[in-house]
């Protein structure tokens, strides 16, 4: 699963568009690229938005975003494992079963021409379970309440970082212990 802090930027019958609020551990953070593409504005539709506050949802609403049905793991093995299986398991075919005795020189290109067409068609397979994947995705909202903004938050978040030196000066309630 994976959590977001958000604020509503629209809504209409059919979407519902989140602008994702920059914490300063995105800062550090290594994929930090990934999460804030287009600006951090991501569009949902709203059939996929649930939660108990997913109906009333205003612009300039603070809330909490969770995608469900997401394993990054799980994700990475697919993106990444299946096209490298299939360009081995292409170039091995090819090496030693279609092109074993076609000679020196057409040996490796006919094995190098197997791997691309194993690449190809894994390729083809994760985009066509991408499709039938991506309509599963579950988006949970939480409305933020106490009266700070996301985005007040993020801030006072980022200046009692710098001010107390790190995250050892946080508390579980979110004050500085010399502010207690």
């Amino acid at each position: 699963m994976i959590e977001e802090q958000a604020i509503v930027q629209h809504t209409d019958d059919r979407h519902v568009v989140f602008q994702i609020v920059r914490t300063g551990a995105c800062d550090v953070c290594s994929i930090r690229e990934q999460c804030y593409r287009n600006d951090g504005v991501v569009s949902v539709p709203r059939s996929h938005v649930h939660g108990a506050d997913a109906r009333g949802l205003d612009a300039t609403d603070s809330v909490n975003l969770r995608i469900r049905n997401t394993s990054v793991l799980g994700l990475t093995g697919i993106v990444y494992g299946i096209p490298l299986v299939a360009f081995f398991a292409g170039l091995l075919l090819g090496h030693f079963v279609l092109f074993a005795g076609a000679g020196p020189t057409l040996q490796p290109l006919g094995a190098f021409a197997s791997a691309m067409a194993g690449l190809g068609a894994a390729g083809w397979g994760i985009k066509r379970y991408d499709r039938r994947v991506s309509g599963s995705v579950r988006y949970e909202v939480d409305r933020r309440r106490g009266g700070r903004s996301v985005a007040g938050a993020a801030d006072g978040l980022n200046s009692e970082l710098s001010g107390s030196g790190g995250l050892s000066g946080l508390s579980t309630s979110g004050s500085t212990d010399h502010e207690k």
